[in-house]
């Protein structure tokens, strides 16, 4: 009840800037792919597929602790400069 959201009318939108930094490391937009453990119940791929993702798009990754690759392999697909953040148990 203290936070009240004021709607803005009218508001030019047509050049947006989304970037910003997450924890010092730069990013498309501010989120970021969470660790899910078994990714790869969804996709055969799995966290190497997000991995792929991330970088395309430009999102920073945290590999998940309880991955259904392991993070060797997860390591080895990432990008040039791609950040991953490490889930830590």
């Amino acid at each position: 009840r203290r936070i009240r959201l004021i709607p803005r009318v009218m508001i030019d939108v047509s050049n947006v800037y989304m970037e910003t930094s997450l924890m010092g490391f730069p990013s498309s937009m501010p989120l970021y792919i969470s660790a899910a453990a078994k990714g790869g119940l969804a996709n055969a791929e799995g966290e190497c597929a997000l991995s792929r993702a991330a970088f395309k798009t430009g999102v920073v990754q945290m590999a998940p602790h309880l991955g259904s690759k392991p993070l060797s392999e997860i390591a080895g697909v990432r990008g040039k400069g791609q950040t991953h953040f490490l889930q830590v148990r």
